[in-house]
């Protein structure tokens, strides 16, 4: 009960925090010289359809590629992860601490305006949304925002059916991921105006953070079980 207690508490606020990271990078993107959105990708491949259909073939390729980069961070995180279910033990302070890493290689990219800063944000956009997908019923998204708004939707709607307030956790944490979305797209929009694209160090270190503080807590509470079982 209190590991589960634990891992709501990691979702909530875990889920509130790479949110914010995930709107903070996605607006230094959507700022930066080459203006591509990272977090999502169904309106990059829109533009990549309309750009095939227009015959420019560049532009199209760089949409195509960012997509691509999405894709394979998202495939590195289900590599060393291993599943989509959130639970505990999973390998997910070294995804993010890599994920820190990818992050903080974009700042030289950019600062020589090259398209390489928008693959680097992708891929490790892609990384984490793969982190973890699903838990206890919910579906857990932190960078982007489609399905969380419609998953409030579909509950606010069966609960007016209802005529009282359902999936009341479920809720709390699509709210959670929607406000930190938000929240760290307006700092980061700030941030970008203010540092450019040196502000990318908050994500990064924010990230890192997160890695390391997970890391050093699944540590602990083996070693904990370990002696238990001593």
């Amino acid at each position: 009960m209190e590991n589960d207690r634990s891992l709501r508490s990691l979702a909530k606020y875990g889920g509130f925090l790479l949110a914010f990271s995930a709107g903070f990078v996605n607006i230094s993107a959507l700022a930066g010289f080459f203006g591509i959105p990272v977090s999502h990708l169904t309106g990059t491949i829109s533009k990549f359809s309309l750009k095939l259909s227009e015959a420019q073939f560049r532009s199209a390729i760089l949409l195509a590629v960012v997509a691509v980069s999405f894709l394979i961070g998202a495939t590195f995180s289900g590599y060393f992860i291993g599943s989509s279910d959130l639970k505990f033990g999973r390998k997910y302070g070294i995804v993010l601490i890599a994920q820190s890493a990818i992050i903080l290689s974009a700042i030289p990219l950019f600062s020589v305006q090259s398209i390489w800063a928008e693959y680097a944000l992708a891929f490790s956009s892609g990384m984490q949304n793969a982190l973890a997908t699903t838990f206890s019923g919910a579906i857990i998204r932190s960078t982007h925002l489609t399905g969380i708004i419609t998953d409030i939707g579909v509950i606010l709607g069966t609960s007016l059916r209802a005529r009282r307030l359902l999936s009341t956790w479920h809720l709390s944490i699509h709210l959670a991921i929607l406000s930190g979305f938000i929240a760290g797209s307006l700092v980061g929009y700030i941030s970008f105006n203010a540092f450019s694209i040196f502000s990318l160090l908050l994500p990064a270190a924010l990230n890192f953070l997160l890695g390391a503080i997970y890391y050093i807590w699944r540590a602990t509470v083996e070693k904990s079980q370990r002696s238990h079982d001593l």
